[in-house]
C-alpha cells in the first residue's frame, strides 16, 4: 500500500482528479489540502511561491502506473506532480476493499 500524493495546479482540477480516482476505485478515499505553499528555486536564482492543491489517496503501488496513465489521458499538459509514500502500517481491512476492486487494473 502506498499513499499518492498528488499536487494539482487549482482545486477544480484537485476535485476533478478525486471524483476519476475514487469512480475508478483506483484509490480508497482522496483527501485535499487547499493552498497549500509551493516554493521553488526559478531559473533565475530566485525563490518563487505559488499556492497549489494537495490530493492523498491510500492505493496499492502496483496501481502507480495506471493512475499515472489516467491522469495522462486527462490532463495531459496541465499534468500535476504525483509520487507515491510507503505505507508501513495501517488498517488492513482497508487494503482488501480496495484488493477487490481494483483487480481488472492488474496485468
Amino acid at each position: 500500500m502506498v499513499l499518492l500524493h498528488i499536487i494539482c495546479n487549482d482545486r477544480q482540477q484537485s476535485a476533478e482528479i478525486a471524483d476519476l480516482l475514487v469512480t475508478e476505485s483506483l484509490v480508497l478515499s482522496a483527501v485535499t489540502f487547499q493552498s497549500v505553499s509551493v516554493k521553488e528555486k526559478q531559473s533565475d536564482g530566485s525563490i518563487g511561491q505559488s499556492e497549489q492543491t494537495l490530493l492523498i489517496g491510500r492505493t496499492r503501488g502496483i496501481l502507480f502506473n495506471t493512475v499515472e496513465a489516467r491522469l495522462r489521458e486527462v490532463h495531459g499538459a496541465a499534468m500535476p506532480v504525483i509520487y507515491s509514500v510507503p505505507i508501513v502500517n495501517m488498517n488492513w481491512k482497508d487494503a482488501d476493499v480496495l484488493a477487490e476492486t481494483a483487480t481488472e487494473y492488474e496485468d
